[in-house]
């Protein structure tokens, strides 16, 4: 069964794209191509990388199996053809509406991997649910397969973020402006929220003024290794649920002096705890106002609530609700690991060579390439560590002194151009960590180590 190849797809493209019965149409329009849907899914011209996505993966989406069952069924006697406001009835268009949400189903997930990476996912999500609940009704008219909308990929399972207007805040319940009207007027309870942060410590606050009076307040000290984010989150989230236990008919407004604490709490999408139990208080409760607030600029209920948060650092509760930031947790977990490290390093018998140069471990690269290891370390191609390994028979270099890598840095005629002064024996070690700390030495030590690799034959013991 098939719509009608006469029907031109253009003068039906506007109701289309709102009623989203074009994902019929891509399956049971062979015109039906890539171009097409990308317009029908309002991808615009720019988005290339979708676009060319959504080509390249067209035939896949479609399926083979949906064309050659078509065939099939335009074979039999009984096959009608229908025009564009025609529903399915009979049996056969029950098994096409059922492949026809196989390759819905395909679509959808191929439109959310593409989307997280275009942002038109809240667009595209919409569009898709539109096919879908005009797929259902189909069903339902005309009694055929019944599919279940929780087969289908939804966003909120994968993230726990939905894209529903009923789990968004109204638009009048966050506010971006200073609005000092507000606190004039007496049928609102205006809540006031600041933070501090001094040598004492950390201490966030809020006061409330109903009707020109200072009708209750609150204020805690926080652990000094809380950030100031959820320091500001945390007096936000006392203040919502102080005005979330007020009588119903009252409005309440809270002014806070942080942008980000504002735009996290109304981030449906936000991943901190705090942030997420914010917004859910604010999504149920709209008569609750969040608004920004310029600090420190004589507002009256602003700077009693920074006296507040400042008489905490030093006088307040402890709170302990909030948990410690996880950069803290890290740096606790990298001290314990840098420790652990050092007293392996320590105590160990192997590198010593290194150890001497390098005696405290650190998650700091030294940027060493191949020549400066084989130097420092003294495994190269050296007479005296071949010799050590039984690798040559003599440990004399082709001048006449013993081959180390202290002698080729500092008396070889074979690398006058790269030496430096050699040390008093007692100063060995000293003098190693000045030239691996010395980018001017160490390119020295480089230039060395590759003449001695490309010219082994001149260092031969006689």
């Amino acid at each position: 069964m098939e719509w009608l190849r006469t029907v031109d797809l253009s003068e039906y493209a506007p109701n289309l794209r709102g009623s989203g019965v074009h994902g019929g149409l891509m399956m049971y329009e062979p015109r039906f191509n890539a171009d097409l849907m990308a317009t029908l899914l309002n991808i615009p011209p720019n988005k290339t990388l979708l676009r060319r996505h959504l080509s390249t993966q067209f035939k896949q989406l479609i399926g083979p199996d949906v064309m050659q069952k078509k065939r099939e069924w335009e074979a039999q006697a009984n096959y009608t053809p229908l025009s564009p406001s025609a529903k399915l009835k009979s049996v056969k268009g029950q098994r096409y509406h059922r492949v026809c949400v196989d390759r819905l189903e395909r679509l959808w997930n191929f439109v959310c991997s593409a989307s997280f990476k275009t942002g038109e996912l809240s667009a595209i999500e919409s569009v898709v649910s539109d096919i879908t609940s005009e797929l259902l009704n189909v069903c339902e008219s005309e009694s055929a397969v019944t599919v279940s909308t929780c087969e289908l990929l939804s966003v909120a399972l994968l993230t726990g973020w939905s894209t529903h207007p009923s789990e968004h805040l109204k638009p009048n319940q966050i506010s971006f402006e200073d609005r000092e009207a507000y606190i004039a007027r007496k049928d609102i309870i205006n809540i006031f929220t600041d933070v501090s942060e001094t040598e004492q410590g950390v201490g966030a606050a809020f006061c409330v003024l109903a009707n020109d009076i200072w009708a209750y307040q609150w204020s805690a000290k926080l652990s000094d290794n809380n950030t100031v984010c959820q320091v500001e989150l945390t007096a936000l989230h006392e203040a919502v649920i102080y005005a979330s236990h007020l009588p119903n008919h009252n409005t309440s407004k809270i002014h806070v002096d942080n942008r980000a604490s504002i735009m996290a709490s109304s981030n449906s999408k936000s991943t901190n705890e705090t942030a997420r139990n914010i917004f859910k208080i604010l999504l149920s409760n709209s008569r609750i106002k969040v608004s920004w607030v310029k600090a420190h600029a004589g507002n009256i209920g602003n700077e009693r609530a920074d006296q507040l948060a400042k008489y905490a650092t030093q006088h307040g509760q402890p709170y302990s609700h909030t948990k410690l930031p996880k950069p803290h947790i890290k740096g606790l977990l990298r001290k314990r690991m840098l420790e652990e490290c050092q007293t392996s390093w320590k105590n160990g018998d192997t590198g010593r060579k290194f150890f001497n140069i390098m005696p405290s471990v650190s998650l700091r690269p030294t940027n060493w390439i191949r020549e400066d290891v084989i130097f420092f370390s003294q495994h190269g191609p050296f007479p005296a560590y071949l010799k050590r390994f039984h690798l040559s028979d003599s440990d004399y270099c082709s001048c006449g002194g013993i081959g180390t890598a202290l002698h080729y840095a500092t008396e070889c005629i074979y690398t006058v151009s790269g030496h430096m002064r050699k040390p008093a024996p007692n100063f060995e070690q000293e003098w190693l960590k000045r030239v691996a700390n010395n980018l001017v030495s160490r390119q020295k030590i480089r230039g060395i180590i590759k003449f001695i690799s490309e010219n082994r034959y001149l260092f031969r013991p006689p």
